[in-house]
């Protein structure tokens, strides 16, 4: 589930850049996929390594890791307020596609390490204000983000095309929340998907749904083993 949560997340920033701030897929898929998955996994390595350690310690056979990956406030923070804005300044000043995509990555590097070293810098009073202030209000932004993100952008994605949203939303409604049996026990999400995808079909084919431009061409063989960017330092 974890793995999947974060390949969700990897193909969301890709996505986002590439739609919203036209950067190169390539690159990205190049450059930012392969450090970001290796810090993933070197962190969950880590968390798993002290969960060992605390169950061995305290003579525990229930301790579990801490999952590390990417959650979705911070990747629409880092897409649309780090690398995306930094990519279109570089752009508008007058850099190359690649010589800006590399800018903003550089620039989305340092905001990480800033954002550690921030972390780091507050670890030592996270206990006290843990212990002081209610968990509710602990919480209440974490609620605020999922509201405004997970629950208000997608419902625009899915007005902005009626006839093939809400017949998806209304199967994983049906299914998931009131628990409405799925005939042959398909899996509601995965009707829900192929139900969509057929109503696209037939609507774009009826002319009752207006074709969309093409995406960029992508070369999926470049996001099988990328390694430009063990020696992407140079330029920007």
């Amino acid at each position: 589930g974890l793995a999947i949560d974060n390949l969700a997340g990897l193909v969301l920033t890709v996505s986002l850049l590439a739609t919203v701030f036209g950067y190169p897929a390539d690159f990205a898929l190049a450059h930012l996929v392969p450090g970001t998955a290796l810090g993933v996994v070197v962190g969950d390595l880590l968390f798993t390594g002290l969960a060992f350690r605390l169950a061995r310690r305290t003579g525990r056979t229930d301790v579990t890791a801490m999952p590390l990956g990417l959650d979705t406030p911070s990747t629409f923070g880092m897409v649309f307020f780090v690398v995306g804005p930094a990519y279109a300044a570089a752009r508008g000043d007058g850099l190359e596609a690649i010589a800006a995509a590399r800018h903003a990555w550089h620039i989305g590097m340092c905001s990480i390490v800033a954002s550690g070293l921030f972390k780091l810098a507050c670890a030592s009073v996270a206990g006290p204000i843990h212990r002081l202030v209610p968990r509710a209000a602990l919480l209440g932004s974490l609620t605020a983000i999922a509201l405004a993100l997970i629950t208000f952008l997608p419902t625009l994605e899915i007005l902005a095309s009626p006839l093939v949203g809400v017949v998806s939303l209304g199967i994983v409604l049906a299914s998931l929340t009131a628990r409405i049996p799925v005939p042959a026990g398909v899996p509601g999400a995965f009707l829900a998907v192929v139900a969509g995808w057929a109503t696209h079909a037939a609507g774009t084919a009826l002319g009752w749904i207006p074709t969309v431009a093409p995406h960029a061409p992508l070369e999926p063989a470049a996001a099988l083993w990328p390694v430009e960017w063990l020696g992407g330092g140079g330029g920007g």
